[in-house]
């Protein structure tokens, strides 16, 4: 959506708050994994705490060829290509 703005202070403004948020969420999904794993100290790490790490890196990763995109550092063509 950032790409559509023309106004480039006003583009890299809603790029830094959607990292905010990223990072905020990322961080409330840690602590959900750390009190899960005190109320259930005997269950498994698999399952949905491992998920909740996945995600946050998988979507760390986008973020980071969206990243790239917007700087022209990666063709149109291979940002394409990884998110599909």
């Amino acid at each position: 959506v950032a790409n559509f703005i023309p106004n480039v202070p006003l583009r890299y403004t809603v790029v830094a708050v959607s990292f905010l948020m990223y990072f905020r969420a990322s961080w409330m999904m840690c602590n959900w994994v750390r009190d899960w794993r005190k109320r259930h100290s005997d269950g498994h790490i698999l399952g949905r705490p491992s998920l909740s790490f996945v995600l946050i890196v998988v979507f760390g990763i986008y973020g980071l060829v969206y990243l790239g995109r917007l700087h022209g550092l990666v063709p149109y063509r291979h940002e394409r290509i990884f998110f599909v």
